[in-house]
């Protein structure tokens, strides 16, 4: 970075240089664009017609000053403030600089990437003297020789101190830098191929972006895929995929006086490439309706929007290939003719326009159980009409039996068919391996776990959903309410849920800077088809201080009130961990018991089960083997003595419980 800055201040006074040689001009020929001498093989280009306004605004926003104290950005700060400090200086290069367009495209060289620098000059274009006045300007820590490349003059400046060289020259209107010499040539060599510039899908896509935002970044899907596996060291199958399916993404970038961050653009696509991604697209838009049944304690929520679901199903077989859809459409027989349903009738035709992929924050109920997909129904009455005939025709064809609870008046079932969901709407799916699902209002919400269910059931009979949620409200009208791909983050909300998912050290990373990533406590993306293109649209919102998100429950050590001396304080404490029961997650509706175990193998707890609900004797224990709770459950409620133990096995407390409420003797 240290390197990049340097050379964006060295191309500055260069071009100031060859601006100020307008006293000894010769009048330029035609002007000439510079995306024409871009090397085809740019993996992105960032475009600013307005360099200098664009700079001043991001290094000077409230967001910027509160992500510098960071530690890591703090050094790249130093040096940003440093170059700003040196360019504000040099007020005479702003003014004449200050409107003109420059390019920054990213290239490989040398298994990494640098960057071409590209300015219009404008009518500035032809000097004399040029080695008279840059070594005026730079002293003697820098050298200038020059050689000819294709009857053109490449400048090479020396940097005495670090010993870098840098290589400009100058074409037409144009001023080309870099520290690379072969990357220089390839800008030279594109004057004659003019590939970017001559794209049809790159100048459908800058059509729409010109003058847009304080700078646009251009996406060269062809070579991106290659520059993330250059980033990451490996892979990655989700960029692959887009590559293949993408020709030129155009995003803007913009930040407002709130520090409101916006990206907006549009991309080309490759209409040719089968792609779920494409399926979805082009299926129309649905509207956004699914917030009023998911919790306001939703940490991602995707939607996928479209015109109906028939219509959806179909572009997702036209995307297939022959020979895969082939046997996607015998499996899908095969399922059919062992159910003795119909997936059309009995499951597509109930779906309307929404289906939405749904995280929520953690309560202690393992990453698996984060996780639920809802589908919005046409009607409540068909959909649970098929889902019933479903479910029954399940238990009639195969050996599994599941008994229908019911959870504050919502029955909770269980839909078991292997491989279902990945089946019929593919690896986005692929997290719902063994369903249960209930129906609140016309939503139809799957989950592989009960409690989850039971815990959206809570929050939508309490009012807590993302639909009354003035924060949501007020954020989302930054997006159209019918989309075809919206994604909505609450990152204090996410972060929490990421342990499960990364490693050990990306844990640490993550939590040292989490003052930094929940500043944006709020981030959504949408994309939707318009005219052939993919319009784009992200926000998302910097706050100084974003407010604490509690978890959905407490400890009473979070609420214990501290008003005497210290050393009972902590007795008092003590004593509560003791007699602290273990939260039981329920994951098997069908189960008679529920066992868990340490980690060194010991058994750390056993209840009996009716119906996925407690019912019967409890034993917890401590690691070391002794018995730490003994009690019983009746239909999920305590019952009868309770007797609690300490680590050494003596008894220091009994309760009495009658339908879960303590008899006080």
């Amino acid at each position: 970075m240290k390197k990049v800055l340097k050379t964006i201040f060295l191309l500055i006074v260069i071009a100031g240089i060859v601006v100020l040689g307008y006293i000894f001009l010769i009048q330029p020929g035609p002007r000439y664009q510079s995306i024409y001498l871009v090397p085809e093989n740019a993996a992105f280009i960032i475009e600013s017609d307005r360099p200098f306004k664009a700079w001043d605004n991001i290094i000077h926003s409230k967001a910027w000053n509160h992500l510098r104290t960071n530690a890591f950005l703090s050094k790249l700060d130093s040096n940003i403030r440093s170059l700003d400090s040196l360019i504000s200086s040099k007020r005479i290069l702003l003014k004449l600089l200050g409107s003109r367009r420059i390019l920054i495209s990213a290239h490989p060289y040398d298994s990494r990437y640098d960057f071409l620098y590209v300015i219009d000059l404008k009518k500035f274009s032809k000097f004399r003297d040029v080695n008279k006045y840059l070594q005026k300007i730079l002293g003697n820590d820098f050298r200038l020789t020059q050689r000819s490349y294709k009857d053109l003059e490449i400048f090479e400046l020396y940097d005495v101190k670090s010993r870098e060289m840098y290589y400009f020259s100058l074409l037409k209107n144009q001023l080309i830098v870099s520290r690379i010499d072969n990357l220089l040539e390839a800008s030279i060599d594109q004057m004659d191929d003019l590939i970017i510039g001559r794209d049809l899908n790159y100048i459908e896509v800058s059509k729409k972006m010109s003058g847009k935002g304080l700078f646009t970044i251009y996406i060269n899907y062809r070579y991106f895929n290659d520059y993330i596996k250059n980033l990451l060291g490996k892979t990655n199958d989700f960029v692959s995929s887009i590559s293949r399916s993408l020709y030129y993404s155009g995003i803007s970038f913009d930040i407002n006086e709130d520090a409101l961050i916006r990206l907006t653009g549009f991309t080309t696509v490759n209409d040719t490439v089968s792609s779920y991604f494409l399926a979805i697209l082009n299926s129309g838009k649905g509207t956004r309706s699914i917030l009023d049944v998911i919790p306001k304690r939703t940490a991602s929520y995707i939607c996928l929007g479209f015109s109906d679901m028939v219509t959806f199903y179909e572009n997702l077989e036209n995307s297939m290939g022959e020979e895969f859809l082939a046997g996607y459409q015998s499996a899908i027989q095969k399922i059919e003719k062992r159910l003795k349903i119909n997936i059309q009738e009995n499951f597509f035709n109930w779906i309307d326009d929404e289906i939405a992929l749904v995280q929520t924050q953690p309560s202690n109920l393992g990453k698996k159980n984060e996780f639920a997909v809802v589908f919005k129904a046409k009607s409540r009455n068909i959909a649970q009409e098929n889902l019933e005939f479903i479910s029954g025709q399940v238990k009639k064809k195969t050996p599994v039996r599941f008994k229908e609870i019911n959870y504050k008046e919502y029955k909770v079932n269980y839909l078991h068919i292997p491989g279902f969901f990945k089946l019929i709407l593919g690896n986005i799916l692929s997290k719902l391996e063994k369903p249960y699902f209930t129906i609140i209002d016309k939503y139809v919400i799957f989950s592989n776990h009960p409690q989850t269910l039971k815990s959206i059931i809570d929050d939508y009979k309490s009012g807590s959903t993302l639909a009354n949620s003035v924060e949501f409200y007020n954020f989302s009208k930054n997006f159209s309410n019918k989309s075809s791909v919206f994604l909505y983050i609450q990152t204090p909300l996410l972060l929490g849920n990421l342990e499960e998912f990364v490693g050990t050290q990306t844990w640490l990373n993550l939590e040292k800077n989490k003052e930094y990533i929940t500043s944006f406590p709020q981030i959504g993306f949408q994309v939707d088809n318009a005219d052939d293109l993919f319009k784009l649209d992200l926000a998302a919102q910097y706050y100084e201080q974003v407010e604490e998100f509690k978890p959905v429950s407490y400890n009473i050590e979070d609420i214990l009130t501290v008003t005497v001396d210290t050393g009972k304080v902590i007795k008092e404490v003590e004593a509560i961990d003791l007699i602290k029961e273990s939260e039981i997650i329920i994951d098997d509706l069908d189960a008679r018991k529920h066992e868990e175990y340490f980690k060194n193998g010991q058994l750390k707890l056993t209840v009996g089960l009716k119906n996925g609900l407690k019912h019967g004797n409890l034993k917890e224990f401590y690691e070391n083997g002794k018995l730490k709770i003994r009690g019983k459950y009746k239909e999920n409620l305590k019952s009868g003595v309770w007797s609690y133990y300490n680590q050494q096995g003596e008894l220091i407390e009994e309760k009495e419980f009658k339908e879960g409420e303590e008899i006080l003797r």
